[in-house]
């Protein structure tokens, strides 16, 4: 290189910020070349393909085959026996290599853990000179040297670290600075055409996630002219989705301010009924819903307008838990055991009235059935999330969709998220042998077989309040063993039956009634 060539070159380099300056063994268009490039490729093999690497303490760039092939780490048998002197003199990467080693997960502590491996080449070489020289002051002497040598290679090259991550940075923020300006751009021309509402309701968050919105570039005039429609149909979407909501919010206002209290009286003075409609399950109430559908969502509710409906609450509470309860007697009425009798009003507090999870195949009596987990699996949170998921997905596609309609219940229901409604379905069957052998369980105990489970479980030896004469008398060959904790129905072969019953208690569990018959006593309850 000419002296005014290096001169032009060594004035440019001086000239960037917080570059360091070039090292004596490499010419200043190289070192350049290794920093600045744009279009890199390998200078082993001159290719361009895969993953290409600059590795400053080699001051080389390097693909990755070319790499696995300049670097080796210490302990492999083909350099094993090289002098553990030369540790302290040879450049070295922690970056990983093979492909295998690229794959595994990194984290921010493993450059501390991770093996380092050497320049190949540069430690045969080394090596071979070190051992030419004569133990002692020579050796010595030229160790020294060389480690003087790398301790500046390795500063150089922690600069150069540091000079690149400035640039990452730097790279990063210029390109955030044009996303945002760009959004900006986009948001100010949006606001003219009077999409400025929309916008700042939104929180901006449909220009945030819009592919469109989301490029590296400033924006043109001859772009917008393309994106404009397709922008301006998200906003309209978007104003469909804000009206619903305002509706949504002014329905849930109505129902706290006029429903709301009249229901928490009611609850209060039904205690301790456990069993009672929600809130929003009583605003869909023929009585409260016609009222609440009489006046547009923007008017004020006269005062009074509710007073009918409150005041039939009580008898409103009350057929709702007959058609609970009518429900539950239709299953009896499909049974084989009740087909076509006349049942009575009890018979669901009878403790052989026993009902089945085909979920969790859990037996289940009356009125812990009302409340069993499972009948309440699909919650209203699930079913608005799947329709906001969609209208957020058909928001960020840009589809332009009509005003939607929005029914009573949709209002209702999405002031009420988190509650569950009890819609047991297909879930919800009669638990015929459960009802059998219970029958013949309460034969032997010489039981009426209209006994309710609560006086099933208050005659149950195992318990404190149980008295010895308190006991029914037995068949002989009969061993009544008493109620125990346990999470099955079942009739074993060797004719140990165990029966389930649920407590009322807050904490329902299940319990165990063991009881050795004699063989060949009926099982079918006749």
């Amino acid at each position: 290189m000419s002296n005014s060539s290096k001169a032009y070159w060594t004035t440019s380099i001086a000239g960037v910020d917080d570059l360091p300056p070039c090292p004596k063994d490499i010419p200043e268009p190289l070192y350049a070349e290794l920093m600045f490039s744009q279009n890199p490729y390998c200078l082993a093999c001159k290719g361009e393909e895969g993953d290409i690497s600059v590795f400053a303490e080699v001051r080389t760039r390097l693909c990755d085959g070319c790499a696995l092939k300049e670097f080796k780490f210490w302990h492999l048998n083909s350099i094993k026996d090289v002098d553990p002197a030369l540790v302290q003199v040879v450049p070295s990467t922690q970056a990983r290599l093979a492909p295998n080693e690229k794959n595994q997960q990194e984290h921010y502590h493993d450059r501390a853990y991770y093996p380092s491996s050497y320049d190949y080449q540069l430690q045969k070489r080394l090596d071979e000179k070190l051992r030419g020289l004569q133990q002692g002051d020579e050796r010595n002497d030229w160790l020294e040297k060389k480690k003087s040598e790398y301790r500046e290679i390795k500063a150089h090259a922690d600069s150069c670290e540091r000079f690149w991550e400035i640039q990452k940075r730097e790279e990063e923020q210029r390109r955030e600075q044009i996303r945002r300006s760009r959004a900006a751009e986009i948001e100010a021309r949006l606001g003219a055409l009077g999409w400025g509402e929309e916008l700042r309701d939104s929180g901006g968050f449909v220009l945030r996630d819009h592919d469109l919105v989301e490029m590296e570039h400033p924006l043109t005039d001859s772009e917008w002219d393309q994106i404009k429609g397709d922008l301006e149909a998200c906003l309209y979407q978007t104003r469909i989705e804000i009206a619903a909501q305002s509706r949504e919010r002014q329905m849930g206002e109505r129902i706290r301010k006029y429903i709301q209290p009249a229901y928490m009286e009611c609850i209060v003075a039904q205690v301790p009924n456990p069993i009672f409609p929600l809130i929003p399950e009583v605003a869909l109430m023929d009585e409260f819903r016609t009222v609440l559908e009489s006046v547009p969502l923007d008017e004020d509710i006269l005062a009074g307008a509710f007073d009918d409906a409150i005041a039939k609450l009580p008898k409103l509470v009350a057929q709702w838990k007959g058609s609970l309860d009518d429900a539950l007697l239709d299953i009896l009425r499909q049974s084989t055991t009740y087909s076509g009798q006349d049942l009575p009003e009890d018979v669901l507090w009878y403790a052989s009235s026993i009902f089945k999870c085909q979920g969790c195949k859990a037996p289940l009596s009356y009125p812990t059935v009302l409340a069993h987990q499972c009948f309440f699996s699909s919650p209203l949170s699930r079913w608005v999330g799947r329709r906001r998921s969609g209208a957020e997905s058909r928001v960020k596609k840009g589809l332009f969709t009509d005003e939607k309609s929005e029914t009573t219940t949709d209002l209702v229901l999405e002031n009420y998220t988190l509650y569950s409604l009890w819609e047991p379905g297909n879930l919800l069957a009669f638990h015929e042998p459960a009802h059998l052998h219970t029958m013949s369980l309460l034969d032997l105990l010489g039981l009426d077989r209209a006994t309710s489970y609560r006086e099933m479980l208050e005659r149950n030896p195992a318990s404190s309040k149980s008295k010895d004469d308190d006991l029914p008398a037995m068949p002989k060959g009969v061993r009544l063993c008493g109620w125990a904790p346990n999470h099955e129905f079942q009739i074993y072969q060797e004719f140990v039956m165990r029966d389930v019953f649920l407590t009322d208690s807050e904490d329902s569990y299940k319990c165990l009634c063991v009881i050795k018959l004699p063989k060949g006593t009926p099982l079918d309850g006749r």
